[in-house]
């Protein structure tokens, strides 16, 4: 019975087995579905909008109108931070699809095709991997503004080049194996290998990087708010707040707290989730289970 179980089988069951029996996993996995779920569902959790201002109620703490108190604006913090959570959310998963997306198939491209095209790819990604990408992403933040789509685009275009680099090193192995000589023996046409054979076998290891850019992305989306150059208020972004927040630490601490503590939690969960999708996919760990 376990010979006639597929790849995608075994693999599902091993991060079964993963996530049932690695509590800290399990937790940031939880932590990753609440934040996702507030998002989404953030109306229902409060009754003020993230730009209506009580403005006899500046800087208040904590209060059974206002849950986590108000920022300098008397603006609800509970409810700028889950409309927050939405923007930090939809632009890390609209970045990381955009660069998984292009990257892993110029990588491909790369890998199976070889000469003056992956020397091309190659050398532009070695080039593009020696700029950090908060440098890049504030150099096209400027260029491009500060909308969503704009800051999507600029941190997707920052973390590319680490899913080219994957899929091309993936590929060069993969290609050599005897399945694919064979196939390209029989004549198979060269879009279909790559789309049927080469990119399956690079889904694992690009899972895991898609899952770690996550948080990434994130970071790099609060850093461009934070300096000025990302979301432009008075649309909430985890970054903005704590920009504007922490001038006001004195007074009430949370307003700058509580969106830091956001960010930490949720690129923490997602670098632990995606450890635990290495570890799942790792061949030498599957003794450690």
């Amino acid at each position: 019975m376990e010979l006639t179980k597929t790849k995608e089988q075994l693999f599902l069951k091993r991060v079964r087995i993963l996530f049932g029996r690695g509590i800290i996993v399990k937790i940031c996995l939880v932590i990753i579905l609440l934040f996702i779920f507030a998002a989404i569902f953030a109306p229902f959790f409060t009754t003020y909008t993230p730009t209506e201002q009580f403005l006899m109620n500046i800087l208040a703490g904590p209060s059974k109108d206002h849950l986590l108190g108000t920022d300098q604006l008397g603006r609800d913090v509970l409810t700028r931070l889950l409309y927050g959570a939405r923007i930090s959310l939809f632009i890390s998963l609209l970045a990381s699809i955009g660069a998984a997306t292009i990257g892993s198939i110029l990588g491909i491209l790369a890998g199976y095709i070889g000469g003056v095209i992956e020397q091309v790819i190659m050398r532009l990604t070695d080039a593009h991997l020696s700029i950090p990408p908060l440098v890049m992403s504030m150099v096209l933040a400027v260029l491009m503004g500060g909308d969503m789509l704009a800051i999507s685009v600029v941190i997707a275009i920052s973390v590319i080049s680490t899913y080219i680099r994957v899929s091309d090193s993936l590929v060069l192995s993969i290609k050599e194996n005897d399945y694919i000589i064979a196939v390209e023996q029989i004549g198979q046409k060269k879009w279909k290998i790559l789309f049927k054979h080469l990119l399956p076998n690079c889904f694992p290891p690009l899972i895991v990087i898609f899952t770690m850019n996550l948080g990434v992305a994130i970071m790099i989306e609060a850093s461009l708010s934070y300096l000025g150059l990302g979301i432009a208020p008075p649309t909430p972004s985890w970054g903005n707040m704590v920009a504007d927040g922490y001038k006001y630490l004195i007074v009430n601490p949370l307003v700058a707290l509580l969106p830091g503590f956001c960010i930490i939690l949720i690129v923490v969960s997602f670098n632990i989730v995606g450890d635990g999708l290495r570890d799942a996919l790792d061949p030498r760990l599957r003794g450690k289970l």
